[in-house]
C-alpha cells in the first residue's frame, strides 16, 4: 500500500507543471486586468479571468478527489498492480503440483560421478553401477560435491528425466546406457 501511495504522489507531481502553467497564465491575466484603467472594462477582464480560474481550481479539486477515492487509477497502466497476478501464481503453484503428482514413480537416486564425452554429452554413474546418458546434448549444471542426492522420474510420455537435488531448476531427459 505504501508502495500504490508513492507512485500515486508521483504520477499527480508530474502532472502538476501543466497545471501549474495554465494557474500561471490566469494570474497573469489578473496582475494584466490592474492595468486597464477604465473601470468597467477592467471589471470585465476580473469576471473573465475569475471564470478561468474557478475552472481551474474546479478540475484541480476533482482531480485530487478521483486521486483519494482510487490512487492506482492516477497511475501509468505499466504501474498498476494486475489483480489477475495472484491468480496467475495460484495457476503456476498449481501446475507444480500436478507436475509433481505426476512423479509418483520417482526414484531418489545417489550420483558418485558424472562425466562428459568428447561429443558433450553428460553420463552419469550411480551408487548401485547404473549408467544413464543425457539424451539431448546441453550443457548442465554439475553438483558441487559427489556423492550428490538426484531424482529419476518418468514424464507423461514415459521418457525417464533427471534432475539433481540442489540444482531442481535444470532437468533433462536421460536414457539407461548400463
Amino acid at each position: 500500500m505504501k508502495y500504490l501511495t508513492v507512485l500515486a504522489f508521483v504520477a499527480a507531481m508530474s502532472a502538476m507543471p501543466a497545471v501549474a502553467q495554465e494557474i500561471s497564465e490566469t494570474t497573469s491575466n489578473i496582475v494584466d486586468c490592474r492595468e486597464i484603467e477604465a473601470a468597467e472594462a477592467r471589471l470585465a477582464c476580473y469576471d473573465e479571468a475569475t471564470v478561468a480560474l474557478e475552472k481551474q481550481v474546479e478540475s484541480v479539486k476533482a482531480a485530487e478527489a478521483a486521486l483519494a477515492a482510487d490512487p492506482e487509477r492516477a497511475l501509468p497502466q505499466w504501474a498498476r498492480i494486475d489483480p489477475s497476478a495472484d491468480k496467475k501464481q495460484v495457476k503456476r503453484e498449481k501446475k507444480k503440483k500436478e507436475k509433481k503428482d505426476q512423479r509418483d514413480e520417482e526414484l531418489e537416486v545417489t550420483v558418485v560421478k558424472v562425466f562428459q564425452n568428447n561429443a558433450g554429452r553428460y553420463f552419469i554413474r550411480l551408487d548401485n553401477g547404473q549408467l544413464w546418458s543425457q539424451v539431448v546434448i546441453e550443457r548442465i549444471d554439475e553438483p558441487d560435491s559427489l556423492p550428490a542426492k538426484g531424482r529419476i522420474w518418468k514424464s507423461f510420455y514415459g521418457s525417464p528425466w533427471f534432475e539433481f537435488e540442489d540444482k531442481s531448476y535444470q532437468d533433462f531427459k536421460i536414457k539407461r546406457v548400463k
